[in-house]
């Protein structure tokens, strides 16, 4: 039945899968829970799938559930602004986290503006997960200290811009990959579920062979869209769990769970040959000269730590350069190596 501030829009909605589990697992929020303290929560949370201009939240509804957007795009329209003001939330982003703390109405109306995947989340289950987890609780924090209406003095078009650098702080400006930042969040985390259940975890360190004189040669636009085709032909080489970011100018690491040594030097050798073979044009779309790269393998063993996994994956990798490039080296968890 109605009241007064009318009635909740029927959604459809269904249970999480594993393809929206592995969403959920990478988005800035959730990326560091381990397995173990998110698994158990996402049954009580439900998956809503909306058509573009559907409305998911009405302005003015009594509302203490939260919400992050997995795909697509959501409009909120606040009840103080124009229908041309509206503000976007893109995938990754939040809304609803004010409703944590006292329950309270929506302020605005919240709709996708493109077909939207979107995970519905129970007040008591996003409690649940900041007992289970010291990050989470710290970032979740952060979300509630953010203000809800942009200030009165600024542009919808100011405030939606702030909204998205902030979810494009993880990601990689010319990949599109994730990067350095997010990986030292979402990493460590995967590296100590795997030790936690005494599974193997490959990390990879992959660096472009002989970039700097390709750059200085066809120029930066040239190094940037050669990069764009590094970072593709690596991610078409990974599993659906794997870890990849950019690690720095040239440099791109691949977190390899469930992954031993001879597994991670298989996968190395398929990421080798999917650059060696893909097509690198350039800003005009002239056919570029094709790029190899050097990948270092390093098995973590029971005791590994991100940065001591690094560096060992990082000397397999200078092996791999010094051997010629274009090339693997690696090292098991037992120190025994190429």
């Amino acid at each position: 039945m109605a009241d007064s501030a009318g009635s909740r829009p029927e959604v459809a909605r269904r249970q999480v899968t594993q393809a929206d589990r592995r969403r959920i697992g990478a988005s800035e929020i959730f990326c560091t829970m381990t397995a173990d303290e998110l698994d158990p929560l996402l049954p009580q949370c439900s998956i809503i799938e909306l058509e573009a201009e559907e409305i998911l939240l009405p302005a003015g509804q009594h509302s203490d559930t939260v919400y992050l957007v997995l795909t697509g795009r959501l409009q909120i329209q606040p009840t103080n602004m124009e229908e041309t003001d509206c503000l976007g939330m893109p995938g990754g982003g939040f809304v609803g986290e004010k409703g944590l703390v006292d329950g309270g109405f929506t302020f605005a109306q919240v709709a996708a503006s493109s077909a939207s995947t979107v995970l519905e989340i129970p007040r008591n289950v996003v409690w649940a997960m900041i007992d289970t987890s010291r990050t989470l609780s710290a970032q979740m924090l952060q979300l509630l200290a953010r203000p809800v209406r942009p200030p009165a003095e600024d542009s919808a078009e100011a405030w939606a811009r702030r909204q998205e650098r902030e979810q494009a702080r993880n990601q990689d400006s010319v990949t599109g990959l994730r990067n350095r930042r997010w990986l030292e969040h979402a990493f460590p985390a995967a590296l100590e579920e795997a030790q936690k259940h005494h599974a193997p975890a490959c990390l990879m360190m992959i660096d472009v062979d002989h970039f700097e004189p390709f750059r200085i040669k066809h120029g930066t636009g040239a190094g940037d869209r050669a990069l764009q085709a590094v970072g593709r032909a690596l991610a078409s080489r990974m599993r659906g769990h794997d870890l990849l970011a950019r690690y720095g100018d040239d440099e791109f690491a691949l977190l390899a769970p469930l992954c031993d040594v001879s597994g991670g030097r298989a996968a190395a050798e398929r990421l080798r040959a999917a650059v060696a073979a893909w097509r690198v044009t350039g800003p005009e779309g002239q056919e570029l000269p094709g790029l190899t790269v050097s990948v270092g393998v390093a098995e973590a063993d029971p005791h590994d730590w991100l940065l001591t996994l690094v560096v060992r994956a990082s000397e397999a990798l200078r092996r791999a350069k010094r051997g010629g490039r274009n090339r693997i080296e690696w090292e098991s968890a037992d120190g025994a190596g190429s």
